[in-house]
């Protein structure tokens, strides 16, 4: 869940669920998935839910698993595509965050899709 839904389901002000929301999940799945495990598993109460934005400060970041001590031969190396793509995601400002365009456009997304012509998207606006 985005930093902002969490910050309004606890009264404080936030912009609750918009599109910027969706970006963050985005992020925080390709994250996982790249770090084989869900980088916030230990958010399980509505206790851990309250301290979700010191968890938040703390996600751990592609970058540095890339240059982390350890043994060299087990460690995964992240392009940095995929790295600046995660983090443009996991922007905790949701107004700093890459809308769905921008994030297709993004090179990661250039070097790693197929080409196939777009469909003409329709509006997603009810007006």
């Amino acid at each position: 869940m985005s930093p902002e839904r969490i910050s309004a389901g606890c009264g404080q002000t936030g912009e609750g669920y918009s599109y910027p929301a969706d970006i963050w999940g985005l992020g925080l799945s390709l994250l996982a998935l790249a770090l084989g495990r869900h980088p916030l598993a230990h958010v399980r109460t509505v206790w851990d839910v309250l301290a979700y934005q010191d968890a938040v400060d703390a996600l751990p970041s592609l970058r540095s698993a890339n240059t982390s001590d350890g043994d060299v031969s087990r460690r995964p190396t992240y392009t940095a595509d995929l790295c600046d793509f995660v983090e443009c995601c996991l922007q905790r400002d949701p107004s700093l965050r890459l809308n769905a365009d921008e994030l297709l456009r993004h090179p990661f997304m250039s070097r790693h899709s197929t080409r196939r012509p777009r469909r003409q998207s329709r509006s997603l606006t009810c007006s």
